[in-house]
């Protein structure tokens, strides 16, 4: 049985939880895990944030405005 997976973004709380626990050096995998969301999608969040949008806020922001 084949099921397909709808992409859901991150809400701002989990942008949050996922840069805290970042800070910290969680593994991709453990973020995910806690999340309930898959690595590639923690790791194309991570990549969205840059050194001058730390902020989860506005990378929800950013999202919303693409």
């Amino acid at each position: 049985m084949h099921l397909s997976k709808r992409y859901c973004p991150l809400s701002a709380e989990a942008r949050a939880m996922l840069q805290i626990q970042a800070r910290r050096g969680q593994s991709l995998r453990s973020i995910s895990r806690l999340l309930g969301t898959s690595p590639s999608t923690v790791r194309r969040a991570l990549a969205r944030q840059d050194s001058t949008a730390s902020c989860a806020r506005s990378a929800g922001r950013r999202y919303r405005a693409r």
